[in-house]
């Protein structure tokens, strides 16, 4: 069997169970590579009679596009999808890459506040007084010369951050996204290599 696309349209294809198989299993190389290692290939087994419904759903009921087996496998697959602090890249947990983000935040505001030259400081509440989601959280703030930087963390991570001078409450946020201060970390670091350079 073969799926075609000519101009933009994409052949119909009768519904048979066979061919819905024939393209999970294309599914899962097109997105893995060529017999990628490690694959389960029971899965497209697995998954069939739901992704079968979903295209029922989707389609006429006899015929379906390509478009339509790749709609039904992504809303089947996300419906089993378990995504926690154990869920890895396949190297790291997010729980161990949260943990080493922690810690390489508090080295960095640590020395900021040896430093003494930027102002940063810890607090259990924000700038409203009210406490970090409703306590448990603090709030760890730098006001780099690129703009404003703040991370959240749990109180057991509190005192990681042991030099970081203890506010009443954090300064008022700047509204700053986690990529605005992402760039600003960048853009902090590039000038402080110029400045040593």
């Amino acid at each position: 069997m073969d799926v075609t696309e000519d101009n933009g349209m994409v052949e119909k294809l009768t519904l048979k169970d066979r061919n819905i198989l024939v393209l999970l299993r294309t599914f899962f190389c097109e997105k893995l590579g060529a017999n990628p290692p490690g694959v389960d290939w029971e899965i497209a087994e697995k998954i069939k009679d739901e992704v079968i419904a979903e295209v029922r759903a989707a389609s006429d009921g006899s015929t379906f596009t390509w478009q339509d087996v790749r709609n039904a496998i992504g809303k089947v697959l996300l419906s089993r999808l378990t995504i926690d602090e154990n869920t890895s890249d396949g190297f790291h947990t997010f729980k161990e890459l949260y943990r080493y983000r922690m810690l390489y935040n508090a080295a960095f505001f640590n020395q900021l506040a040896k430093d003494g030259k930027i102002e940063v400081v810890k607090s259990w509440k924000h700038h409203d007084g009210e406490l970090c989601f409703g306590g448990g959280w603090f709030i760890v703030m730098a006001n780099l010369p690129t703009g404003q930087i703040s991370n959240h963390y749990e109180a057991a991570d509190w005192d990681y951050f042991g030099d970081v001078p203890v506010a009443e409450t954090a300064p008022e946020w700047d509204g700053h996204s986690a990529e605005e201060a992402a760039d600003r970390l960048a853009r902090y670091n590039r000038k402080t290599q110029e400045i040593t350079q």
